[in-house]
């Protein structure tokens, strides 16, 4: 059990290190890919403009409080933590 305990901690340490060195975009953009939704669907699903899309996942403008939330649910975004965070150091 205790080697089961040192590998997990391992990896979320791994993980964790990972998902630190992805900018906010380029999470938004892999969970959109993943889900196989173009930067224009994602943007009607969520109600901004494509463009709007295009620069988050460029990282050159962020979304509001409430379109965050809003791609996140679109995205089911389990990993809403890691989204949130990028965007909170890309504006601190």
């Amino acid at each position: 059990m205790a080697t089961l305990t040192g590998s997990l901690n391992r990896l979320r340490i791994k993980l964790m290190e990972l998902m630190a060195a992805k900018t906010c975009g380029e999470i938004l953009r892999e969970a959109r890919e993943k889900r196989g939704l173009t930067q224009d669907k994602l943007a009607d699903y969520v109600g901004v403009r494509q463009e709007s899309i295009s620069g988050y996942e460029r990282d050159i403008s962020s979304p509001s409080v409430d379109v965050a939330i809003r791609i996140a649910e679109v995205l089911d975004l389990n990993e809403w933590v890691k989204f949130s965070r990028a965007f909170a150091r890309k504006t601190a």
